[in-house]
C-alpha cells in the first residue's frame, strides 16, 4: 500500500464509542472518513446533519456503496464475527477494539481469512498497553514484595450488574477482561492458577504467578467508556482517554499502511481470549453456586 495514500474508512455505531472514533478519525489528516452506519434511522438522519457525511442504517449497503479500504467496528460484541467476516470476504480491513468472537476456533478462522484476503485484521485494544508497561509492571511487583495479594480494579460495563439475579451478558464480561487479559499477555506474565469468586454480589478474579506474585482483581461498576484500569494501593492509572485513543488509532493504521498483510499480535490475543474465556466459566460457576472469595 501507498504510504502517501490517505486510506479511505467507514465506522459503524454511533455510540459513545463510535462518535468518538468519528471524531477522532475526522482529525487524522491520513484517514478519509467516508461514511458512518447507525441501526436508528432517526438518529442517522440527525447525525449524517452533524457528522456532514452519510450514515447507513445497513452496515451491507454501506460496504457496497463506499467500499472503504477499511471499517472500525464500534457496535455490540454479537455482531462483530458477522461483520468481520462479511468485511474480509468483500476484502475491507478490520479495525476491531477486541477479538471479535469468544471461541479461539473461529478467531484463528477469521485471522485465516484475512491472510488469505491479504487484508489486515487489527486489534487496537492491546496498544492500550504498550507505552511503558514494562516499567510500570516491574514497579507494580515491587509494591507487591510484602506477599500482600496486589489489588487491580477494572471499569466494568453497565451489561456486567444490571442483569439482576441473571447470569451477566458473556460478551460484556469477555469485553470487560479483555483489558487485563491483554495486559498479562503484553507484560509477559505466567499465570499458574487463578480463581473467580463474588464479594458483595460482585465478580473478583484471583490470580496467582509463577513469579510468586497474586493479583486480587476487582470489577467494579463504571458507567463511562471507554473502561479504566487502576492500582489504587500504587496510585497508578490506566486511562483510555481522547489522547490515548488517538495514538493507539495512529499506530493500528500504521499498521495498516504499512504491513497490510500482517497484523497485530494475534497469537497474544488468543492467549488473552482463552484466558479470559476460562475466567468467564469460572464466573459464571461462582454465580451459579454464590461462591465468595
Amino acid at each position: 500500500m501507498n504510504e502517501f495514500k490517505r486510506i479511505n474508512v467507514t465506522v459503524l455505531g454511533l455510540g459513545p464509542r463510535g462518535r468518538l472514533l468519528c471524531k477522532t478519525l475526522g482529525q487524522m489528516s491520513h484517514v478519509n472518513l467516508s461514511a458512518a452506519f447507525t441501526r436508528n434511522h432517526h438518529k442517522g438522519i440527525r447525525l449524517s446533519d452533524d457528522l456532514k457525511m452519510p450514515v447507513y442504517t445497513d452496515w451491507h449497503d454501506m460496504m457496497a456503496s463506499q467500499r472503504p479500504d477499511a471499517v472500525f467496528i464500534a457496535v455490540p460484541i454479537r455482531k462483530h464475527h458477522e461483520i468481520t467476516q462479511a468485511a474480509l470476504e468483500r476484502g475491507i480491513g478490520v479495525f476491531l477494539e477486541s477479538p471479535p468472537v469468544i471461541k479461539t476456533k473461529a478467531l484463528k478462522g477469521l485471522i485465516d481469512l484475512a491472510e488469505t484476503s491479504k487484508k489486515p485484521l487489527v486489534f487496537s485494544q492491546q496498544e492500550f498497553f504498550y507505552e511503558n508497561y514494562q516499567e510500570l509492571i516491574e514497579t507494580l511487583l515491587r509494591g507487591a514484595s510484602d506477599g500482600s495479594p496486589l489489588v487491580v480494579q477494572v471499569g466494568a460495563w453497565p451489561a456486567l450488574f444490571d442483569n439482576g439475579p441473571e447470569p451477566p451478558d458473556k460478551p460484556a464480561f469477555l469485553a470487560t477482561c479483555l483489558p487485563l487479559m491483554n495486559l498479562l499477555v503484553s507484560s509477559a506474565l505466567e499465570i499458574e492458577g487463578g480463581r473467580v469468586g463474588l464479594c458483595d454480589g460482585k465478580p473478583v478474579l484471583e490470580l496467582a504467578f509463577r513469579t510468586g506474585g497474586r493479583w486480587r482483581v476487582e470489577f467494579v461498576e463504571n458507567r463511562d467508556r471507554p473502561m479504566f484500569m487502576s492500582f489504587p494501593n500504587q496510585a497508578l492509572e490506566f486511562h483510555a482517554d481522547e489522547a490515548s485513543l488517538r495514538r493507539m488509532l495512529e499506530n493500528s493504521v500504521n499498521v495498516f499502511r504499512q504491513t497490510a498483510s500482517h497484523p497485530l499480535d494475534h497469537q497474544g490475543q488468543i492467549a488473552a481470549l482463552e484466558l479470559a474465556g476460562r475466567a468467564l466459566s469460572d464466573w459464571l460457576q461462582a454465580r451459579k453456586k454464590g461462591s465468595t472469595l
